[in-house]
């Protein structure tokens, strides 16, 4: 609580303050003297001498003065004004003043931004200039300082934006506005209020570039007629839409000469208008701008007329000449953008001048046999601007005061600014002037030393001439070459001067002529607002009360004329005039009071255009007639009709004349076309009497009439633009009731009947009379009754939302006509002012009456009569209370009745509870929502005549009158009326606030529930009554300025609850989007199927498997989740700011009273943690709430500090983890906060930040947080697991304080591990886990640095952890390196080997050391390794490995997978597993390994039996079937296998050195031949020597790197004992080729060679066959692509082995080859032919004699013993083959194609051949 101190000072207001409080709070104007009696920490207890008040205003609006005058007459005598120098705007532009100066230096001479520089200076200079003028300003006023203080802000702001610093808003009195002098929530709304600002005007700018405002202007400007002319021409300019078929603009005209300029040379370029108020709904494709052209001179063009009347001044007449139009549609509207674009428009006339009048009709429809006129047209530019014609002219307004004072600024240069570039550039010529006398002084040296050298030579070598001629002769050259370089810098010197003179020359031209077109632009701005307006002839679609016009447009459309006895036509002329009704001239006309072309220039009288001999002209010209509004009461429109001759001696004849009036029955004229007969012109009677015409004959008197009536007529058109006039006669016979002899109740009647529009425009004036009437013809009942109905009637159409613009005005004159008679501005004491006045006296009696019976009367008869009264009842109070008033000002005994009169008011607020509470009629919902919408004023009304408690009880039971139930609208309006209530001063009073508030916690809890529009008020609801309260913190000397915090004590949880709410919405509505969305995705997945079922499948992990997964699922959650941000917001800023408002002790109080339940009140904490949390993690606040959200965390961190003593009470036994955990984690989070990483910002940046937070909040933070950890003790073992990322994340930080503490905090969790487990698995788990993600994200670096260097000191000193501590460190070493490694190669094809390498290292340490989740992890990195590379089986296989250490319960996998193409979210280990078997499935399809998908697929097929999951077990089994299909019908071809040896010293790669000297299998591509595979190697090893052979034993140790490579073939462990692998005879030939190639680990390759040197005839005999078999460490395929060899046997082939072996493989292949053709189906028989014929001719053509020369001979038997064994077995596979051969034959007769036959005779004669060669050396075996 204050403490207020007695005090005598006297003081002035530096500001004007407005009191929100009016008990407490002085009202303020600047200049006003105050005697200071008492004072407080922030305010003043004063008395205005002026108005003697006193009362409480804030310190800081009042200046102190030292020297008081003696007395009051003395003190007033100074005229004291605050001292400008203490102004806070003049403090504010002096400190940023010497902050820009330095930028200003920083921008010019760092970062040599001379724009940037120049716009910065010439805004600094402005600001310097509105600066000075404040502080010169001697007798200032308050609007003079406003005005300045205003420019001053405008300059600081302008500045800011150009230098990127956010601007401020500021308060009223121009201070920038925070969260201490207005409150977040006030601040919150003004940031937004700004923003909302802003966007609004690039919105504005965005529609003026699209015509998407309400209004738009057409700037029109003519430049020239390129025509050929005959004569001086008038131009006419309009706008014309086609779509009605009318002129809707004035027209704008003017004169020119033949040359197609206007006379006037000063009016060149200015011949301009605007086309004002162009509605956007009439910018349609069908707008046209028209422009008509009128010949001006003598009525016909005749040379012999010409000769005749040359001498004489001729008459001029305006005549039709020619038309052209200008589209101005959609596309060119849009297109111009706010820039001129220039046109030409083309002119056209007719053969018949009678049709001019519709040839820009004629032109829009395209009608042919149009002539153009000679020459280019009419050459003219237009801009649109779009928005209101005010604004256009105040932004020229504002461009020229810009340009000015850029024109004045331009010469100055500040004083600082101008030295240092005049030192710059004597700088830079004196260092030209040193470079070139240093080069000088070097020649002279040279010089001078060879002179030297010479005399020395000379001295020492007098007999050497020759070398001492030398000698000179060089010394010659070099001084020559010298003085040729002087030479050259001079012209050097010569050029750059004159090059500078011409630079000069070229810029000066450049400025004058800049400096020409600045002064042409700063013209055409001073002419701007003097450019002519044509505006349209028509109201606005909304009318405003402040829109004023006046104005009668009078359309000539057309005459019929008689011939009279003329032989030809006449030559019609008519000219109109306004003529008086009671002139007594004849010559008596209103003068320049018609407008026609010349826009705002006015005439005399308007005459029409001439047609030659036509007597039924059309014209189609409008006029505008303009005049006071008496003188259209008072005046006629009088026209007269002239034929015109073509002979100048005779006068033009005029044959008649026509007249309006413009009143007819008391009101204007009606709209629409209106046809004048004409009169006979007789000129004596009508200078007899000017105005005889308008006087009607009295047919009693049989009087004759005086005007001749002609058959002929005129037609025109009227339309009437006017607020002051009005063409309704019913509003007139009610304003002129007392000349009326119509009965009242007709008058009232009529008034009905009018357009609301008209009404509105004279509402003051109907109200008046209608008051009027009361007094004096309300003498009974029903005429009373049909008065008020008929006030009720009019204060309705105001009501009505098309009209609320004229409340304001209804309000104005209540205020003013029910004020007292001393301060009415209306003194004059007539009788109508007394009538009136007695009027308003009694009104409160009727409506008192009415109101008590209109309420206690729901039957249908008189709904519709209630429903009008409520829909004006705020007027109706209104009326009672300040009719009341002025009641008891003019009849002061009345005051007697004042008890009876709050009775009464009383007693109608207790009808309208009754009328609240009520649920029958039917029809009650609507009275009731309109009584609760249309009294929203009511507070400020009542407490005019009601005590405060009275008006607190009252709205009370007003409010828990209305029902609580789920009536949407009736429930939006109760909510709207209680914030307007609380915002009229209901909850100002504390005894009212404690009678309210609960009454606003239950209607809250109630209607936040039942819409999110009643959720959005309850809001409103919550910030004003925090904003209240922070109001009341600021009252000095309150006894409640604290209470009201104990008050709403349990407000916090209102607003979790709330923010519960919000966050339940959207979840809600989350899960129905997804509903709906899933049901969608689901159906196209499902119609996709059915298309192409046979449509191969994606990997799972590349598909589209959920809806989540899709962009417009995506984008409506997005929707979805901002749609209801700013409801989340403005709480957010609630709680914020009454945690900035209240104090520790309250923070305490709301945490007791947050819940009765003890074991509840921690959420609170919970509550508040999560929310700051959410702040943390997910900013809430836009971008452009930069400054706010920094207050957002200085809040936050006030928040800790209060909320560090209250986590006390929940240590030791009283422990909860999950709200320490909740607490840590916010604060770590705090820390860690981007934003507030000062070490990364430039210093400007952290200069602001520190501004705004007060200090670095982070180091609070680490306090508190040290703090909390100590608090915690025995329990931090806890949270190793979840904690240990978090203090290791610190290490990452850049500050000192913040590391230190994250490692000993780490060190802490060590200690506490080993004492309680004696070991570090966990944090040792988690240590790893976070090592991990630091290496993703490539932050390994800096920890490490920081890490190892100061973790391991720490166990060197601790005796109990430096044995157990090293190896841990080794562990986490180990890991870091392997991870590490892997990052060294890139995800490409051709490192494929290293990455391999790398993963698999890494795999086995993480599988040995039991981390399955990194595992996992990189195993899946692998697989998709492999995927990319194409090795599709690897990848699958890879998945298995991860598939091993799954299992199949519902043990939850916490961590998500995010690995590249692989996506899993959080699930149990059976949905992880099931989700890998089939990317699996997959992967083994893609790599055509069916064999594997069917033993994956069966242990999918288990798991799904055993859950029951028989929809997914239908389609694994159609998946099952397809895999079958694929084995027995798909051709498959595998992947051929290489053997790769290193050999040499030169691998330098860590993987390759343990290569070195080894031999590897690799798995090549799928038909990939060695050539292909040895380029890729040899891609990879450009500088390896690659080759076939064996290396030297010498290579291998030498420094070289060697490769051998060779093809392998697949083999087995039978083969290499020298059996044949067995197969199922019943396998198909194609399934047994899938189990020859997989599971593979032996294979081999052959060499033939010779054991004699010599060569015999036969190769057979000496062909020995080395093979060497290699047996790899692992089957293939594996999961890698490459095995070591772990065996290697070589076996060495006799030449009749070799023999035996080849003829076994040919016949392999020829049984195969038959197997393939037996079930012939037309296939191609060429490669069956041709295998056949081959063997069949090597046999013929020597193949066997071969055989039989080498192995069937005695002497072959003889050698060795075993040869005959041999030699049998040859003979048994020779034979073999001819059986096979035989039945090749046959089938190839049967298959063989008719032209093909040839062939097979052939080949049948080749075999009889063979047989007979083979046959005999057979003989034995039988």
């Amino acid at each position: 609580m204050s403490c207020w101190e007695k005090t005598n000072k006297f003081g002035v207001a530096l500001y004007s303050f407005k009191n929100k409080d009016a008990k407490t709070e002085l009202p303020l104007k600047i200049g006003d003297p105050l005697h200071i009696k008492e004072e407080s920490k922030d305010w003043f207890r004063v008395k205005n001498i002026l108005t003697q008040r006193i009362g409480i205003v804030p310190k800081n609006y009042v200046d102190i003065i030292n020297d008081p005058p003696p007395n009051k007459e003395e003190y007033l005598k100074l005229k004291i004004l605050p001292s400008i120098k203490t102004n806070p705007i003049i403090i504010e532009s002096q400190n940023v003043l010497i902050e820009w100066k330095k930028l200003l230096d920083h921008i010019c001479y760092q970062e040599k931004n001379f724009k940037k520089f120049s716009e910065l200076k010439y805004s600094i200079l402005t600001l310097m200039g509105y600066r000075e003028n404040m502080l010169k300003n001697k007798e200032p006023n308050e609007e003079t300082i406003k005005i300045q203080e205003n420019q001053i802000i405008d300059s600081i702001d302008r500045c800011k934006r150009l230098l990127n610093i956010p601007v401020f808003p500021r308060r009223e009195n121009g201070e920038i506005a925070d969260e201490n002098n207005i409150g977040l929530i006030n601040l919150y709304q003004l940031h937004s209020d700004q923003i909302a600002q802003n966007k609004g005007i690039t919105q504005k700018i965005e529609a003026q570039s699209t015509g998407q405002t309400d209004n738009n202007q057409l700037l029109l400007d003519f430049q020239m007629a390129i025509l050929q002319l005959p004569s001086e021409m008038e131009l006419q300019f309009f706008l014309f839409d086609n779509d009605k078929s009318e002129q809707v603009s004035e027209s704008y005209s003017f004169r020119i000469e033949r040359s197609g300029m206007h006379a006037d040379i000063n009016l060149h370029g200015k011949l301009k208008t605007i086309f004002k108020d162009i509605p956007n709904s009439d910018l349609t494709p069908n707008l046209y701008l028209v422009c008509r052209m009128m010949r001006l001179g003598v009525l016909l063009i005749d040379e012999k007329l010409q000769k005749k009347y040359s001498k004489k001044k001729c008459r001029e007449y305006r005549r039709p000449f020619g038309c052209g139009i200008l589209q101005l549609s959609e596309t060119i509207l849009k297109y111009s953008k706010g820039n001129m674009k220039e046109e030409t428009i083309n002119m056209f006339l007719h053969s018949s001048d009678f049709n001019f009048f519709k040839l820009h009709k004629m032109l829009i429809s395209g009608e042919q046999g149009l002539k153009p006129l000679p020459g280019l047209g009419v050459k003219i530019s237009w801009v649109l601007y779009a928005g209101e014609y005010e604004d256009l002219l105040s932004i020229k307004e504002l461009e020229l005061n810009n340009k000015l004072n850029e024109m004045e600024n331009a010469e100055m240069i500040p004083t600082d600014i101008e030295s240092n570039i005049e030192t710059e550039n004597e700088q830079k010529i004196e260092s030209e002037k040193s470079f070139d006398q240093k080069t000088e002084n070097e020649n002279q040296n040279e010089n001078q030393s060879e002179n030297q050298n010479q005399i020395e030579n000379q001295n020492q070598n007098q007999n050497q001439n020759q070398n001492q001629n030398q000698i000179e002769n060089q010394n010659q050259s070099e001084n020559q070459n010298v003085n040729e370089q002087e030479k050259e810098n001079k012209e050097s010197e010569t050029s750059i001067q004159t090059n500078s003179i011409k630079i000069e020359t070229q810029n000066k031209k450049e400025l004058e002529s800049k400096n020409k077109e600045e002064q042409e632009y700063i013209e055409s701005l001073k002419h701007f607002k003097h450019i002519k307006s044509s505006q349209q002839m028509k109201f606005p679609e909304v009318i405003l009360p402040s829109y004023i016009r006046n104005d009668l447009y009078i359309t000539v459309h057309s005459g019929e004329f008689l011939q009279d006895r003329k032989r030809s036509a006449k030559n019609v002329e008519m000219r109109i005039y306004v003529r008086k009704n009671n002139a007594e001239k004849f010559d008596d006309f209103v003068e320049n009071c018609i407008s026609f072309g010349n826009a705002n220039e006015t005439i005399n009288f308007y005459k029409t255009y001439v047609y030659y001999h036509k007597n039924n002209p059309f014209w189609e010209e409008t006029i505008r007639i303009t005049m006071p509004t008496h003188l259209f009461e008072e005046t006629h429109l009088y026209i007269e009709a002239y034929h015109c001759t073509t002979n100048e001696n005779h006068d033009n004849k005029l044959f008649g004349f026509a007249f309006l009036p413009f009143f007819q029955n008391e009101a204007m004229i009606k709209q629409g076309k209106v046809t004048l007969p004409t009169y006979k012109y007789v000129l004596k009677t009508l200078k007899e009497e000017p105005t005889f015409y308008l006087q009607q004959p009295d047919p009693k008197l049989k009087q004759k009439s005086k005007l001749t009536q002609r058959k002929e007529q005129i037609e025109l058109s009227i339309n009437l633009c006017s607020t002051k006039l009005t063409q309704v006669s019913n509003i007139i016979g009610l304003l002129k009731w007392k000349g009326h002899s119509d009965d009242l109740s007709k008058i009232l009647k009529d008034l009905t009947f009018s357009a609301p529009s008209e009404i509105v425009k004279f509402i003051r004036e109907i109200l008046d009379t209608l008051f009027q009437l009361l007094e004096e013809k309300g003498k009974d009942e029903q005429s009373r009754k049909m008065i008020y109905e008929s006030i009720d009637f009019v204060i309705g159409i105001v009501a009505d939302k098309r009209f609320k613009t004229f409340m304001p005005v209804v309000n104005d004159y209540i205020q003013t006509r029910f004020s007292r008679a001393s301060d009415s501005k209306d003194e004059n004491t007539s009788k109508e002012n007394e009538i009136l006045t007695k009027s308003l006296c009694k009104v409160y009696v009727f409506y008192m009456d009415k109101l008590k019976s209109m309420l206690s009367d729901f039957q249908e008869s008189n709904r519709k009569t209630l429903l009008n009264t409520l829909r004006v009842i705020e007027y109706v109070f209104k009326f009672i209370i300040y009719s009341w008033l002025l009641n008891i000002h003019e009849n002061p005994n009345e005051a007697n009745n004042q008890q009876k009169f709050i009775s009464d008011i009383k007693g109608i607020i207790l009808k309208l509870q009754d009328l609240m509470s009520r649920t029958q009629p039917v029809w009650i919902n609507a009275a009731q929502d309109m009584a609760l919408r249309n009294l929203k004023s009511i507070f400020f009304d009542l407490s005019k005549v009601l005590r405060q408690d009275d008006l607190t009880n009252s709205f009370k039971s007003m409010i828990l009158s209305i029902r609580m139930e789920s009536l949407k609208g009736l429930n939006h309006s109760k909510l709207d009326w209680i914030i307007s209530l609380l915002k009229q001063g209901l909850f100002d009073d504390p005894d009212s606030r404690s009678v309210i508030f609960p009454l606003l916690f239950e209607q809250i809890s109630f209607h936040y529930k039942q819409s999110e529009e009643e959720l959005k008020l309850c809001i409103d609801i919550v910030k004003i009554i925090i904003n209240k309260a922070f109001e009341d913190l600021r009252l000095p000397d309150s006894k409640n300025s604290r209470n009201f915090i104990k008050d709403i004590y349990s407000l916090p949880r209102k607003i979790f609850e709330l923010l519960a709410h919000i966050k339940y919405l959207e979840e809600q509505e989350i899960e129905e989007v997804k509903s709906k969305y899933e049901k969608k995705f689901q159906k196209s997945q499902k119609e996709d199927k059915q298309q192409d079922p046979k449509k191969p499948t994606q990997p799972k992990n590349t598909q589209i498997t959920s809806i989540e997964d899709t962009k417009e699922y995506k984008d409506k959650i997005a929707r979805v989740k901002s749609k209801r941000e700013e409801l989340t917001r403005s709480l957010v800023t609630c709680i914020l700011m009454l945690f900035s408002t209240v104090n520790e002790k309250e923070i305490n109080l709301f945490f007791e009273n947050y819940d009765s339940r003890l074991r509840v009140r921690p959420r609170f904490l919970d509550s508040t943690f999560s929310l700051f949390m959410d702040l943390i993690k997910n900013p809430i606040y836009l971008d452009d709430f930069e400054r706010f959200e920094m207050i957002q965390y200085k809040i936050i961190m006030k928040g800790f500090k209060m909320f560090h003593t209250l986590m006390k009470n929940f240590t030791g036994r009283s422990f909860i983890f999950k709200l320490w955990n909740l607490y840590l984690e916010t604060l770590i989070c705090f820390i860690n906060l981007p934003k507030l990483q000062l070490e990364k910002l430039s210093n400007f940046e952290k200069h602001k930040i520190l501004e705004l937070c007060g200090g670095d909040l982070r180091l609070i933070c680490v306090d508190l947080l040290d703090n909390s950890w100590k608090l915690i003790g025995k329990r931090e073992y806890d949270f190793i697991s979840n904690k240990t990322e978090d203090f290791l994340s610190f290490m990452l930080l850049d500050n000192e304080k913040i590391k230190e503490l994250g490692l000993n905090i780490y060190y802490s969790m060590l200690k506490c591990e080993i004492e309680k487990t004696q070991n570090f698995k966990q944090i040792e788990q988690s240590t790893v886990d976070t090592i991990y993600h630091f290496i993703r994200e490539e932050k390994d670096k800096k920890f490490t640095d920081y890490f190892f260097k100061n973790i391991e000191p720490k166990f060197k000193q601790d005796s109990k952890l430096k044995e157990k501590s090293s190896n841990f460190v080794e562990q986490v070493h180990q890991l870091m390196n392997q991870i590490t490694k892997l990052k060294d190669y890139p995800e490409q094809e051709k490192y494929e080997d290293e990455r391999t390498f790398v993963l698999l290292n890494l795999m086995d340490y993480l599988y040995r050391t039991k981390r399955y989740s990194m595992y996992s992890r990189y195993t899946h990195l692998l697989s998709q390794l492999h995927f990319k590379n194409g090795n599709f089986t690897e990848a699958a296989l890879a998945l298995t490995k991860v598939i091993e250490i799954l299992e199949w319960n519902e043990e939850t996998i916490e961590e998500k997978m995010d690995e590249g193409m692989f996506n899993y979210p959080r699930e149990s280990s059976s949905s992880r597993k099931e989700r890998i078997i089939l990317n699996a499935i997959d992967y083994f399809d893609k790599g055509k390994s069916w064999e594997n998908t069917i033993s994956l697929i069966d242990s999918l097929q288990e798991q799904y039996q055993k859950n029951y999951e028989y929809e997914k077990l239908s389609d694994l089994m159609k998946r099952k079937g397809e895999m079958y299909s694929k084995i027995v019908s798909t051709e498959r071809f595998f992947a051929n296998y290489f053997r790769i040896g290193y050999y040499g010293n030169g691998f330098n790669q860590e993987i390759y050195r343990e290569f070195k000297n080894k031999e590897f299998i690799y798995r090549g591509a799928e038909l990939e031949q060695l050539s292909v595979f040895m380029e890729k190697i040899k891609a990879k090893f450009p500088e390896a020597k690659i080759g076939s052979d064996d290396p030297n034993i010498a290579d291998k140790n030498k420094n070289i790197q060697y490769i051998q490579i060779s093809s392998l073939t697949t083999s087995s462990f039978e083969e290499k004992e020298g059996k044949k692998k067995e197969y199922d005879p019943k396998m198909p030939e194609k399934i047994k080729r899938f189990y020859q190639n997989n599971g593979l680990q032996v294979f081999m390759y052959s060499k033939p060679f010779r054991k004699t040197k010599e060569k015999s005839d036969n190769e057979f005999k000496d062909l020995w066959l080395r093979t060497t078999y290699l047996i790899s460490e692992d089957p293939f395929p594996l999961f890698i692509r490459r095995s070591p060899v772990k065996e290697k046997i070589i076996v060495e082939l006799s030449p009749i082995h070799n023999a035996i072996n080849s003829v076994n493989e040919k016949n392999d292949d020829l049984e195969k080859m038959i197997t393939k053709y037996e079930d012939y189906d037309g296939k191609n028989v060429s490669p069956f032919s041709m295998a056949f014929n081959g063997v069949i001719d090597a046999a013929v053509n020597g193949g066997v004699f071969r055989y039989q020369d080498a192995f069937f001979n005695p002497d072959f038997l003889k050698e060795d013993k075993q040869h005959e064994n041999l030699v049998k077995e040859l003979k048994l596979s020779l034979k073999k083959q001819q059986e096979i051969l035989e039945a090749g034959v046959s089938l190839h007769s049967r298959i063989c194609p008719d032209e093909m036959r040839p062939f097979h005779e052939n080949m049948e004669k080749q075999f009889a051949k063979m047989k007979g060669l083979i046959l005999p050396s057979l003989q034995d075996l039988n």
